[in-house]
């Protein structure tokens, strides 16, 4: 059973989950890739994921069939496991060391059905599928209490972590804020109360002002370099 536990120095939770070691070619150290590969996450083979939780497909196929353009499926070898609650009174701990049993979800945002396929090149409108998809699955499990952050990751190459070429990311709800996540949403309602401002608009108008770290300043949104 995966678990949360506490460093007993920074405070910060951390997973610890042994069922990860499951996954394929977690342990090699070199990988040759084969582009044209079998995938599990390929349309007819479907039966080699979860069932779905959410699709985008043709109106006349039935979920966990071909016909879909993405999927989100519950992850095959996940850091944390839905079934029951992370409850403070379920906490194992001495003088030091702190652990609960790790409840969440973990899912995998399957992008397209071409295992070749790129986010970066991708068309506007598969882009806009993914991330509609991130908010489907964002705005349900808000509606779940026990759940208080979501993040969404993707990991880019087998050296990142990704043992499947095909293009995905995945989704983990947490029942609890990370702690350097909330160390900024402190700073933010601290700017707030001192300046009835967010400190996220001043920064941004900020470094526009100043220019020596703009990436990209476009209409809808900016990159900028970290300070």
């Amino acid at each position: 059973m995966p678990e949360f536990r506490k460093d007993p120095i920074s405070g910060r939770w951390v997973i610890i989950s042994t069922d990860r070691g499951s996954r394929p070619s977690e342990f090699l150290t070199h990988i040759q890739h084969n582009p044209n590969q079998d995938s599990p996450f390929s349309p007819g083979n479907e039966a080699q994921t979860p069932p779905e939780v959410l699709a985008f497909r043709l109106p006349e196929t039935l979920p966990d069939t071909p016909g879909w353009s993405l999927r989100v499926v519950p992850n095959k070898y996940p850091a944390i496991h839905t079934n029951g609650d992370t409850k403070t009174g379920d906490m194992q701990s001495d003088e030091w060391f702190s652990n609960i049993p790790a409840s969440g979800i973990h899912e995998v945002i399957i992008e397209s059905t071409d295992v070749k396929e790129k986010f970066s090149t991708m068309d506007t409108g598969q882009i806009f599928d993914v991330l509609r998809a991130y908010q489907k699955r964002i705005r349900s499990i808000k509606q779940d209490t026990r759940w208080q952050y979501v993040q969404i990751f993707k990991n880019h190459g087998y050296l990142a972590g990704a043992t499947l070429h095909h293009p995905h990311s995945q989704l983990m709800a947490l029942p609890f804020i990370p702690q350097v996540v909330q160390t900024e949403l402190d700073a933010a309602e601290t700017h707030f109360r001192h300046h009835n401002r967010c400190i996220f608009c001043d920064l941004h108008q900020q470094e526009l002002k100043n220019k020596d770290r703009v990436i990209i300043e476009g209409e809808l949104f900016s990159v900028i370099s970290a300070y």
